[in-house]
């Protein structure tokens, strides 16, 4: 891997330099000059994933990634593995790497996820955002400042699965606790404890970033757009509380009535926004 390994992320050279999972590599070059890597892992499945290919930007487009790729599928053909899987994140006007895995064979991207980068200052000059309000009835308060029996109500309420990527119980360890919030509906009696109807859980990614790991309000409250407010008080927080300047959450397509929004309404506001796809080949199609 002399010289090779700016070619491709520091983990998964590491990976790689591990030996835990069936790997090739396959390097390309110009005399004693590196300027293409192709990395392949396979998994106990039969399937090959793709980790990595690049090819130095002064040598594209003459036939060294399609021969780079041609020689992975090849010696996993050989190996026995049936299928490759590449994971790609794709910008909206950048799919010059589907087309290129789609002219060596390989099938359409199929979009898992939208994930979506700002900052605090982007997002307070978004109108719809800054003017969001909590209509009477309801509350945010820190997560942590829930109470044992809310947290029990909240469990036996069929609002989610357990276990599923919104279930704050699977992920609230070691979540930033100045950002990580609950909305509460006052009891309908006089007396009563207020409800949990939605959460944001947050968790640090960087010295600079927070990742807004899960958002969820409960179907009764989501008729109201109670999500946004949440994500103002969130913002708000993060603002005068914390040290990020920048936030990120992903809006799965299992969720379309999230990822529309975010990409009509937020999409303006953004600093980067990618989508995250999966791209397939039958490899025993293609002979070897």
């Amino acid at each position: 891997m002399a010289g090779l390994h700016r070619m491709a992320s520091p983990l998964i050279v590491d990976v790689l330099d591990q030996g835990k999972f069936p790997s090739h590599a396959v390097a390309a070059y110009a005399g004693d000059e590196p300027v293409g890597l192709a990395i392949g892992f396979g998994a106990p499945n039969g399937q090959v994933e793709l980790a990595s290919l690049f090819v130095s930007p002064f040598f594209r487009r003459q036939g060294i990634g399609r021969a780079l790729l041609t020689a992975i599928e090849a010696e996993f053909i050989r190996r026995g593995f049936t299928l490759g899987g590449c994971s790609l994140s794709l910008a909206p006007n950048d799919l010059s790497r589907t087309r290129f895995l789609r002219a060596c064979g390989w099938g359409r991207p199929s979009i898992k996820s939208i994930r979506f980068r700002s900052t605090m200052t982007l997002a307070m000059q978004a109108p719809w955002f800054v003017s969001a309000r909590l209509p009477p009835g309801y509350s945010i308060v820190p997560w942590a400042t829930v109470t044992d029996a809310q947290r029990d109500e909240l469990r036996v309420s069929h609002f989610f699965t357990p276990g599923e990527d919104v279930d704050p119980f699977a992920i609230e360890e070691d979540c930033e606790p100045r950002t990580s919030l609950a909305l509460l509906k006052d009891p309908v009696a006089p007396g009563g404890t207020p409800a949990i109807a939605g959460w944001t859980i947050n968790h640090a990614v960087d010295e600079r970033t927070l990742r807004w790991t899960a958002s969820w309000v409960n179907p009764v409250s989501q008729k109201l757009g109670l999500v946004v407010p949440l994500w103002l008080e969130t913002a708000r927080r993060q603002a005068a509380l914390t040290p990020f300047t920048d936030f990120v959450f992903t809006a799965p397509v299992t969720k379309p009535r999230m990822a529309r929004f975010v990409e009509r309404r937020m999409q303006p506001w953004s600093r980067e926004l990618v989508y995250s796809c999966t791209v397939l080949k039958p490899l025993a199609l293609t002979g070897a």
